[in-house]
This record gives C-alpha cells, structure tokens and sequence, in this order.
C-alpha cells in the first residue's frame, strides 16, 4: 500500500511538470538576438537597419518584449512591428530600453520586425511621421518641443538586440498554482518515506500538544487577519497584493503552530523519520529564499509600489528556516537535558 502511494504521487507530479513544460513552451511564439556594429559617418549610418519576418499560425493576444543598450550612447533604433500591409501594431525610438508592450489583438499571418537606425532628429521626426499605426498612438512619439538628445556625427555603435512575441496567458499564476501543487505532492512523498507504518501515530500527550498547536496557529491566524482586515477599512495601505496579505496570515498560523507542537515533542509522530524531515524543511527553506532574493534581483519582487506575487516565496522560505531553527534548538535544549 505505501508503495502504491508513493508510485500515484510520483505519477502525480509528473503530470504536473509535463503540463508546465507544454504550456511554457507554448508562451515563446518568436525570439530572436541579432548583435550588430554600425558606423556612423558625417551623421549618416552606413546601413539603414536590420528585418526579420514572424509568421502567426493562429489569432490571438500577445505581447512584444524588446531589450536592448547602443554602446557607446550617440544613436538611436527606431523600431516596428508591422504587418502585411505595412501597418504597424508597436512602434518606439529608444538608445536603450527594456520594454514590454501592451496587449496587441494580432490576427494570423506574416509579420515583420524591422530595425531603422537614426542618427539625427530629422530622421527620428521622418521615421514617426512614416509610421502606419494601427492604434493611433505610439510608446514613445515624437515631441519636436521636448525632443533632447545628443547624436555623434562619427562613431562606432556596438547593439545586441533581444526581440520575443508572447501569448497573453496567466504564465506566473500557472507556474504559482503549478509550485503549489508540487509542494503539496513534494510533501506527501516525503511523509510517506518517513513514515514507518501506514499512518502517523501520536501517543495521548502528543495528540493533546497538537490540538492545542493548531488552536495557537488558528488564533494567529484569525488576528493577522483582523488585523488586515482593519487596516485596509482605516484606509492604511498595506503595499502589497490580497494574495501576498493572505499568505502572511497563514504563514504566521503555520508558524505558531509548528513552534508550538516542536517545543512540547508533538510535532513528530513516533514512526517518522525525523532526521528526513529535517532535511527536506531545511532544503525547501534555502530554495524558496534563493527564489525570493532572485525576484529582488531581477526587480519583481516590489512592483507598482507593493509587495508582488514572487515576494511570496522570500516569506515560505522565512517560515521554513524558522520552523528548522526550532527544530534545532529544540535538539540542543533535549542533548543539554539528557
């Protein structure tokens, strides 16, 4: 029967990657880098720019991500997406950037990419002013009053462009709902291994620290609620997502109950392994802080001002550290009573 589990779970958490894989790998519709060097010569470069084509098998939303830094600073890319007829969905001038665009309705068909270097502002006023936008408005017009920048009549211009077209799917909500999931099979797994028998067994006193662990982690957890829940009344803001708030709340009830039951002995079963556990809690905590400093390297972790959804791991792997510095105060305080 335990291998019967342990094999469903197994398969379980299969499925689940497999899903991921097919539907990350149908996000990325094009991606494309092109490094260049062009010489710019009496204000002239000795080439217009760069075309690449996209074909769109089938209707959808999508979105333009483009990147990228002209080095040494002195020229400027002027950028579209045009279609068949030369009309174009997303058109911007920038030296640098690192963009996303917003949502475009693009039907099947043949697209092109194209690159215009410029290297005066008459040439950014003429690339605008031939623009056949879609929309009637572009990311970054051009404003012949407010217009400031300093071309290079002579020089040398090294670029490495990024370029992709992405479907408009809920990609992070999968990943989190998909994280969850595999967490929650990750555990199942584990406790199955560690458990000698069918089930987990708890002597009379050990049954009694849990209930009152999980009455302690139900209280913390109702307060940091409240709590929420009266800040946001007052009008305080919190700086960060519904779902991040609520996660703090059932972490702190996790917390308290976990503390709780690891200081009275009621937080091991007689049959389990705990040395495995340790492990895993210990393992989990360091990858989900990994997680969590990466999101603040990469600048997700505080957007618009809050507390965005990839913070979360940096607040599971707090709590797991937590939980494993219990466990391991709780060895010392036993070793030294012994």
């Amino acid at each position: 029967m335990k291998k019967i589990k342990i094999t469903l779970y197994i398969l379980a958490a299969i499925a689940v990657i497999v899903f991921m894989g097919v539907a990350f790998a149908n996000v990325n519709v094009y991606e494309t880098k092109v490094d260049t060097i062009v010489k710019v010569e009496n204000g002239k470069a000795t080439k217009e720019g760069f075309e690449q084509t996209i074909v769109l098998k089938n209707d959808g939303i999508y979105r333009m991500n483009a990147k990228w830094k002209t080095e040494p600073s002195g020229m400027i890319t002027g950028f579209e997406f045009l279609n068949e007829q030369g009309e174009s969905y997303n058109t911007f001038t920038a030296e640098w950037i690192s963009m996303q665009s917003r949502l475009l309705e693009i039907p099947a068909g043949e697209y092109t990419l194209r690159a215009t270097y410029l290297t005066s502002e008459e040439a950014v006023k003429e690339f605008f002013q031939n623009a056949k936008l879609i929309n009637l408005e572009w990311d970054v017009p051009y404003v012949e009053d407010e217009f400031e920048y300093q071309f290079v009549s002579n020089g040398t211009f090294e670029t490495t462009y990024e370029f992709s077209l992405v479907r408009d799917i809920p990609l992070y909500q999968i990943m989190m709902v998909c994280g969850l999931v595999l967490g929650f099979l990750l555990v199942a797994i584990v406790m199955t291994i560690a458990t000698k028998d069918k089930k987990a067994k708890y002597d009379e006193r050990q049954a009694l620290v849990r209930g009152r662990g999980f009455a302690y982690g139900f209280s913390g957890l109702l307060i940091t609620n409240l709590v929420v829940f009266l800040l946001d009344i007052i009008g305080i803001d919190l700086h960060m997502r519904m779902s991040v708030a609520m996660l703090i709340c059932s972490l702190v009830g996790i917390t308290i109950s976990a503390c709780y039951c690891i200081w009275n002995d009621g937080y091991f079963a007689i049959n389990q392994n705990k040395g495995l556990i340790l492990i895993v809690i210990g393992i989990g905590g360091v990858i989900n802080i990994g997680i969590g400093i990466a999101s603040i390297v990469c600048n997700t972790f505080w957007i618009n001002d809050q507390l965005s959804a990839p913070s979360m791991n940096l607040f599971c792997g707090i709590m797991c550290i937590v939980i494993w510095v219990t466990l391991f105060a709780k060895y010392l305080k036993d070793r030294k009573e012994a």
